[in-house]
């Protein structure tokens, strides 16, 4: 299965009335949340309208201004991801793995206080002990000690 991602940028000009700007965003992030969850659904193989996409997760401390979408799929808590984390390569034979990587440029290039993304991290990771990650970059990731991977590998590289 080829992977791809989705980027959802919004963007609402200054000079325009506030309640335009709220309607405006409203409608935009409704039309980028069902873009994102049938692009969720190709990339999980599910079909369609079937991720319940519950949450946008904006992590704190980041230059990018990534965001995170938090569901669940098929009773595990999923974790959609951009640059925090990726997962091995695919190859033909498999686009799942049990073990996590992490993005080397991510650090330099993303994240802003390491130790306020840490804390972040480590609070959401406790809240929510997600068991399924999708990355934009490598494979799916599956694994029931995944919050502990995850938190383990933004140690070491943070």
């Amino acid at each position: 299965m080829r992977l791809s991602y989705v980027t959802i940028i919004v963007v609402v000009p200054r000079s325009a009335p506030s309640r335009f700007s709220i309607r405006t965003t409203i409608a935009l992030l409704s039309l980028s949340v069902a873009a994102v969850r049938s692009s969720a659904n190709t990339i999980l193989g599910l079909r369609q309208s079937s991720v319940p996409i519950d949450a946008l997760v904006e992590p704190e401390s980041l230059k990018t201004g990534e965001v995170w979408l938090r569901c669940d799929v098929k009773r595990r808590r999923t974790w959609i991801v951009v640059d925090a984390f990726s997962g091995p390569k695919t190859s033909p034979k498999s686009d799942r793995s049990d073990t996590a990587t992490f993005l080397n440029t991510f650090p330099m290039y993303g994240i802003r206080d390491e130790i306020l993304y840490l804390s972040w991290l480590r609070q959401h990771l406790r809240t929510d002990k997600p068991t399924l990650m999708a990355p934009c970059r490598g494979a799916i990731v599956a694994a029931s000690d995944l919050p502990a991977q995850l938190l383990a590998l933004a140690e070491l590289h943070l």
